[in-house]
């Protein structure tokens, strides 16, 4: 039997009329990384743990964003959601509420190998793995630490576990690693992961953002389509910010 989600009493729309349909549940401000893009090397001032969302919390907020605002899909990210110790209490606390309702975590892949089976136990329906390169020099370069087989030990745990699709997110830097987007997207499609170019937020943790060293959407495509044929995927976006396209060799 299939199980229907409710109906809600009201939904979340923007000036353009665009409904938001998922939500996203930041559970932590911590991350064991430093990525240059993202956060200082030093001297962060962590929330305190009276002032993060407590597990019922979280559970509380998913809820109520399915029942009463049409939320059909959940996703919890941070900092790095995988340093809560709680995450699989949360998510089979949702999956308990809206067994329907597709669960997926955003993070940075470290210690997930050790978690995953526990995280599928509990309800999880999807990961997004960051990893901005494969090459080890450039990663330690990204992210301050040179953890990037821990990274790879954790795609590699997820796609095991049987979920589908496993995606990879990706932020070009100009100068750093925008000459390495085709060679990471044929690592991905060689292991069966999903890539995602996603854009760079000014969060400007150095102080050195620019728009000028933004790598645009139409030179990524000029980067892949000298290796490979790029078309759009035919099915509709609808509101999703994100554009699909299909690869072929």
């Amino acid at each position: 039997m299939t199980a229907l989600l409710p109906t809600p009493t009201r939904t979340l729309a923007d000036r353009w009329g665009r409904v938001a349909d998922d939500l996203r549940i930041s559970l932590i401000d911590k991350c064991n990384l430093r990525c240059t893009y993202c956060m200082p090397a030093e001297g962060m001032v962590w929330l305190k743990k009276n002032e993060l969302l407590t597990a019922e919390e979280a559970v509380r907020i998913a809820d109520l964003g399915v029942r009463l605002f049409g939320v059909r899909d959940v996703r919890f990210t941070g900092g790095e959601p995988l340093v809560r110790q709680d995450l699989a209490d949360i998510i089979a606390g949702v999956r308990k509420l809206h067994p329907e309702v597709p669960i997926s975590i955003t993070t940075n892949g470290i210690n997930l190998d050790k978690r995953i089976d526990s995280l599928v136990e509990a309800g999880l329906t999807r990961v997004n793995v960051s990893l901005d390169t494969v090459d080890r020099e450039t990663f330690k370069k990204l992210t301050r630490r040179d953890r990037l087989p821990q990274v790879i030990r954790g795609l590699e745990a997820a796609k095991a576990s049987g979920l589908e699709p496993v995606k990879v997110n990706a932020v070009l830097m100009r100068g750093i690693n925008d000459t390495g987007a085709a060679d990471l997207l044929e690592w991905c499609i060689t292991r069966g992961y999903q890539l995602r170019f996603i854009e760079q937020m000014p969060l400007d943790a150095d102080h050195n953002w620019a728009r000028r060293n933004l790598v645009s959407g139409a030179e990524v495509r000029e980067r892949l389509s000298q290796r490979y044929d790029l078309s759009v995927d035919p099915v509709p976006r609808g509101s999703a910010p994100a554009q699909l396209w299909e690869v072929r060799a």
